[in-house]
């Protein structure tokens, strides 16, 4: 009875490494890295192909990703966003700016979105993660696959010398959660 117990345990334990070796060969992690930054989720190389998380490459290239539960399909749409920011006081285009207080217009177009969206807004975040609304969230009035936007003057004020980051953000239903569409990089320097 025993020399069964102790065949039918070392049987077990042999097919269970036998198992992880197999599932070790079936698909090696890659670290996954997009404009230098790495990915939260690895790749995985199977077969030679690689395999990545759709919903992390969607953020991480700006598309919108969706998912129809009864079809079973995935969409992604990938618009076309140019974003500039005009400095109010010198009439000019930048992407630098001296830490304080700056007025400028957001101006963005997007084009190529072969999606119905139901709003979109504008973030700004400064260095350290903070976020703020700079555009409102926007529902549209009509479907097109163009859209400009032009803001009234925005205060703000740059109170620490570093990257911030504007979000342009869209959302297909009420009910959805936004996605990033867009991004644009200002460096604030301290005066010198």
């Amino acid at each position: 009875m025993k020399l069964r117990r102790i065949v039918i345990l070392t049987l077990a334990i042999s097919l269970l490494g036998t198992a992880s070796v197999f599932a070790d060969s079936i698909g090696q992690r890659v670290r996954v890295f997009v404009n230098n930054n790495e990915t939260s989720d690895p790749g995985i190389n199977v077969d030679g192909k690689t395999m990545l998380s759709l919903r992390e490459m969607s953020e991480a290239l700006g598309a919108i990703i969706t998912w129809d539960d009864e079809t079973k399909d995935v969409r992604v749409f990938k618009p076309n966003v140019h974003m500039i920011l005009l400095d109010t006081d010198k009439s000019q285009l930048f992407n630098e700016v001296e830490r304080g207080k700056a007025n400028f217009v957001f101006i963005s177009q997007t084009d190529n979105l072969l999606a119905d969206v139901y709003s979109f807004k504008v973030l700004i975040s400064d260095p350290y993660g903070n976020a703020k609304d700079i555009v409102p969230e926007t529902v549209f009035t009509e479907q097109k696959d163009t859209y400009n936007t032009r803001t009234k003057p925005i205060d703000y004020d740059f109170k620490y010398s570093g990257k911030y980051t504007i979000s342009y953000m869209m959302k297909l239903s009420r009910n959805a959660d936004y996605q990033t569409v867009g991004k644009k990089v200002i460096t604030s320097r301290s005066t010198k």
